[in-house]
């Protein structure tokens, strides 16, 4: 509620009254509680009054609250021609801010900044065009931008902003419930703000959460730091006038001030004014208050406020919310369990908000980049700079607090330290002649004893270590014997080994041959294959367990398959619906026996990718040993088992060609997975998913076939490519989309035949 003019004058006249600054300072501090703009007022009634040398009359003082408080500016307003206000949205000392809408040359939403009605007294316009100028040299993301400046046609400066539509970053980050590293990480983003300002050669002076305003651009927080009205330039003046701090006034926000501000002249400070207030707000952002107690604030005398802000050393985080009962709270606001947020203060972060708040500014941060890059250094696990104070510095501080009691204490100490020391030494003089004696003695017999100890510990010494010398040799004579014995069972091992292996694969040989050249039907080779089967088996397990050589065995079991499945189930091609229903009970036997020896191949290949995942020739065994093992499936009628293994497959030779995209052989290996992927995908009706397999299968074909068109077998892969690429568009029912890839189909295969006319492949 706005005072009357009357109630201004009564506290006016009151002010006046008083018999010194002090007591001004605390009858404005009890009186103004809570309301600026009356201290405002009050401060500039003073001035008026000291200007015109005493003699304002109570009329006169009448007729300036008037003035002050008479008709200002109101919505629908337009400054400067083209900025429109719309609603009042702050309100200061000296000034009111505005949300406006600019109209030309764009049309947008701005914040304007008006000098108050009757507030334009020399100082306040210096003080406005300071932070005008202040704001006009600085070009950051997190300081709010000045767009434009003027004047009112009733001749009152003003300037335009950027709106920042944001809450307090303390209020903000509650709210938000974001936890600590989030909290630090816009903390780091409003020092550099600050130390843009720095760099300008601009204090800001009033740092605090109201004046650092959070934002969300495209769903990020982005702190904006606004409010220069109290700024000091470091080493030029910001306006033609002359900006001072009358005589009296602290200048800032108490809570927040640094203790060099806390001096009524306000004159020696500098940046680490400003980084002390960043660390009392750091501090409230990880304790939800103050380093100094709000309350105590409210109830003391300006005095007691000085004092309290120079003297009073705030606890440190961790103590503060230990001893908070509101410590539920405040975690969970962090996203954290109580116990959680006490032990995460203690330690680097205590130490990084103690060096901000240090009372001494030599002792804090020489600027706000350093606190930003402790942070940086504590959020990254680094060695931070700040560390707890030593015990010196300790006493120190206890000595400047404790000068009276230290001084007297430390006179009689001297006195009593001075008697001591006189009849000690007196004591030492008459001891000293006797214990030179004694020493004399004891030296002499001290040599004596040593010599004969030192005669003993050799003979010992030499005992040890012709004992130890002996023991070295019995271990190398038997460490030599048992590296020989372990490498004859290697070597014996071995040689089973390779007899094994051998044997092994001369009986795959002649059973494949002796099938092969067999004549009749091939149910007489299934028949033949079967008897076979067991004896095979038999002398396979023998030589899986004797044998040490990995692949060799995993080739034998996979030729092993191979035979199986190539007499014993038939090698017709193609993919039918019912495949398992047309193979016989004897050919379902084989595929079963071809599936085991590939299980087993499978097992010893993936042992040893698992042991070495850069052995490339194992990752192409595994990936074979998957599509046999797809065939299998296949021929068993579990289409869907088959499509799970040619994917695997698939993966790791998607792997190595993107490991080697110029090796051919990987190359041709993503042809047939594609293809097989394709086949069955098309059997299960999954036409989109074998569309875009077969396009693979076509994009690879096409670029092996360009790099190398005289490649008959790329020719023929490309041709296949076509025929499947048609296939899918039949069932799709797109014929006519289906002839045109059968008719590239026929134009490369009859190429192929003209060029090679006796290769009877072509011909087909």
């Amino acid at each position: 509620m706005n005072p009357s003019s009357s109630e201004i004058v009564s506290l006016f006249t009151r002010a006046l009254a008083c018999n010194s600054d002090f007591e001004r300072a605390a009858l404005l501090d009890q009186a103004c509680a809570g309301n600026g703009d009356l201290r405002e007022q009050i401060e500039l009634l003073l001035r008026a009054h000291h200007q015109a040398g005493g003699f304002l009359e109570p009329k006169d003082i009448q007729e300036t609250v008037i003035a002050q408080s008479g008709p200002g500016y109101a919505s629908g307003t337009v400054i400067g021609q083209r900025y429109k206000l719309l609603e009042e949205i702050a309100e200061g000392g000296m000034g009111t801010v505005w949300l406006a809408e600019q109209t030309q040359p764009v049309r947008r939403r701005v914040a304007v900044k008006l000098i108050k009605p009757g507030m334009d007294s020399k100082q306040v316009l210096s003080r406005f065009e300071a932070e005008r100028q202040a704001l006009a040299v600085m070009d950051h993301p997190h300081i709010a931008k000045v767009l434009d400046g003027g004047v009112t046609e009733q001749g009152r400066p003003y300037f335009v902003m950027e709106y920042v539509k944001g809450v307090p970053i303390t209020q903000y980050c509650d709210q938000a419930r974001l936890n600590v590293e989030q909290r630090l990480k816009l903390m780091t983003q409003v020092c550099q703000a600050v130390q843009h300002a720095h760099q300008k050669g601009i204090i800001h002076r009033d740092l605090k959460p109201s004046n650092i305003l959070v934002c969300l651009y495209d769903g990020q927080p982005v702190p904006k730091v606004i409010d220069f009205g109290l700024a000091k330039a470091l080493h030029q003046p910001l306006t033609s006038g002359t900006v001072f701090t009358s005589h009296g006034l602290m200048v800032g926000t108490p809570l927040y001030m640094s203790p060099e501000q806390a001096e009524f002249n306000n004159l020696d400070i500098d940046t680490r004014s400003d980084v002390y207030s960043l660390g009392v707000i750091l501090y409230e952002l990880l304790t939800g208050s103050t380093p100094l107690d709000k309350q105590r604030f409210q109830d003391a005398a300006i005095q007691e406020i000085v004092r309290l802000i120079k003297e009073e050393e705030p606890s440190k985080p961790s103590t503060k919310l230990s001893g908070s009962v509101a410590l539920p709270s405040i975690a969970a606001q962090r996203s954290l369990e109580p116990a959680q947020l006490s032990r995460l203060m203690r330690g680097d972060l205590d130490w990084i908000v103690m060096k901000s708040l240090d009372k001494e500014r030599s002792r804090r941060y020489e600027t706000a980049t350093g606190l930003a890059k402790d942070i940086e250094r504590y959020l990254t696990d680094l060695p931070i700079e700040a560390c707890p104070p030593s015990t010196a510095y300790k006493f120190r501080k206890f000595a400047r607090r404790n000068r009276l009691a230290l001084g007297a204490g430390a006179g009689i100490a001297a006195a009593l330290l001075l008697g001591t020391v006189v009849s000690t030494w007196l004591a030492i003089l008459a001891m000293q002649a006797k214990d030179d004696a004694n020493l004399a003695r004891a030296n002499e017999s001290k040599l004596r004893i040593t010599a004969e100890h030192d005669r003993d510990e050799a003979e010992r010494q030499t005992e040890i270590a012709e004992r130890a010398q002996k023991n070295l040799e019995t271990a190398i004579a038997a460490e030599h014997k048992a590296r020989q014995e372990a490498e004859d069972q290697r070597d014996a091992a071995r040689h089973q080994s390779e007899l094994a292996l051998s044997t092994l694969t001369r009986i795959i040989e002649d059973m494949q041959s002796s099938l092969s050249n067999l004549p009749g039907s091939g149910e007489v080779r299934r028949r033949l294959l079967a008897t076979s089967l067991e004896q095979l088996e038999q002398v396979a397990t023998e030589y899986v367990a004797q044998s040490s050589v990995d692949r060799e065995t995993m080739i034998a079991l996979t030729a092993m398959g191979d035979i199986v499945l190539k007499f014993g189930v038939g090698e017709e091609e193609g993919l039918a619906a019912d495949a398992a229903a047309e193979i016989s009970v004897e050919q379902r036997s084989a595929v079963a026996s071809a599936q085991h020896f590939y299980s087993r191949a499978h097992d010893i290949a993936q042992a040893v990718v698992t042991a070495d995942p850069n052995n490339l020739q194992a990752q192409r065994d595994l990936s074979l040993l998957y599509n046999n093992l797809g065939n299998v499936q296949l021929k068993l009628g579990d289409t869907q088992a088959a499509l799970g293994f040619y994917q695997q497959g698939l993966d790791i030779r998607e792997r190595m060609a993107a490991a080697d995209p110029n090796n051919a052989g990987a190359q041709h290996d993503l042809l047939i997975s594609y293809r097989m992927l394709g086949d069955v995908n098309l059997q299960l009706g999954n036409t989109p998913e074998a569309r875009a397999f077969y396009q693979q299968f076509h994009d690879i074909s096409e670029t092996l076939a360009a790099d190398d068109p005289t490649n008959a077998e790329a020719q023929r892969a490309l041709s296949l490519s076509y025929g499947s690429l048609g296939n899918v568009q039949l069932q799709m029912g797109d014929t006519q989309a289906a002839l045109g890839f059968y008719q590239q189909r026929l134009d490369i295969a009859e190429r192929l035949a003209a060029a090679d006319p006796l290769n009877s492949q072509a011909q087909r």
